[in-house]
């Protein structure tokens, strides 16, 4: 778990950027070309941010340790809140929401796009800690390489798996490269893919967006990952370009409002990923606005704003416990 003092500033900055893109896309308001845009990394960058971060210094019983109070507390906690509230508003306790709650975790959710994170998160972790301390060089890639392909695989094949642990494989994969990308961070070639200037940032920014309109959907919650190549490439790009932006407006704008607010975010990310669907559902219903776009930025700034207060009682109050604090 990070302390305060040891925080990488501009990686909570690219998690803060991912954060509220995640959110834009649960209004439901920003659909079509965008949906397709944000999925085809925003949900991988996360694992690719935790593959940066991951050490393996820890034995494995204490890491397991850390990652159920952090990933499966939260999970279970706000899962069931999900499932109570959906409850609450059909007068009954729906036999498939618990089904899907306690086994299946991805599909059939009351509200699918969250929490499932979580648990594919803790699966994905327990898998690398295993392979990272087991197994070293040639050896390591291979076995992560496999790992990611039968996790790919499930894009053709009509199996659900328990606890979302397809998309767990796959994200094993981002991982590794996410923790290459940090062991190598000292490399010139590494550390120039990390801090495009803004005319590279520009093209390689139109150029990737024009593939991912152009390829299949990706959606890691539903085992989409259009063009295996292709998927890896674009999020290995997009990390490229936010990791560049966070660092620029980090040391462009120092600690300003805005700076200080995605780095809020960031390390009260998983604050907002357990809450922001609940509060959207909670409120849409009561805001009236024509234009849908409008509406979404509404929905946006609202959440954001219940979230932060969410956030600071959460912070500072015994109930920091419930995600591992």
């Amino acid at each position: 778990m990070r302390t305060e003092q040891n925080r990488i500033g501009y990686i909570d900055v690219f998690r803060g950027l991912g954060i509220l893109l995640m959110v834009m896309g649960h209004t439901n308001s920003f659909s079509g070309y965008f949906d397709k845009f944000i999925h085809a990394f925003h949900v991988p960058m996360f694992f690719v941010i935790s593959g940066y971060l991951f050490r393996v210094n820890e034995s494995s019983l204490s890491i397991i340790k850390k990652r159920v109070r952090s990933l499966l507390a939260p999970y279970f906690i706000f899962g069931g809140i999900h499932v109570l509230r959906a409850a609450f508003i059909e007068n009954t306790i729906k036999i498939e929401f618990l089904e899907n709650y306690l086994l299946w975790s991805k599909e059939g959710m009351p509200v699918p796009g969250t929490c499932w994170f979580l648990m594919v998160m803790f699966w994905a972790d327990i898998i690398y800690v295993i392979v990272q301390k087991k197994l070293r060089g040639t050896g390591q890639i291979i076995t992560v390489v496999l790992i990611t392909c039968i996790g790919l695989s499930f894009q053709f094949i009509e199996i659900k798996t328990l606890w979302g642990l397809d998309s767990a494989l796959v994200a094993v994969g981002l991982m590794y490269i996410g923790s290459s990308a940090r062991r190598l961070e000292f490399n010139r070639w590494i550390h120039k893919i990390t801090t495009l200037n803004m005319l590279l940032i520009i093209i390689c920014g139109i150029t990737t967006t024009g593939v991912i309109l152009l390829t299949p959907y990706i959606n890691m919650r539903t085992a989409n990952y259009g063009i295996w190549p292709i998927f890896f490439v674009n999020v290995v790009v997009a990390c490229a370009i936010g990791i560049s932006i966070s660092k620029k407006l980090e040391n462009f704008l120092g600690e300003n409002k805005l700076v200080c607010y995605l780095k809020r975010v960031g390390r009260n990310s998983i604050v907002y990923l357990c809450c922001n669907q609940l509060i959207i559902e909670s409120i849409k219903n009561y805001i009236h606005i024509e234009n849908k776009y409008f509406t979404g930025i509404a929905l946006l700034f609202i959440t954001c704003f219940i979230i932060e207060i969410v956030s600071f009682v959460i912070y500072n109050t015994k109930l920091k416990n419930l995600i591992g604090k």
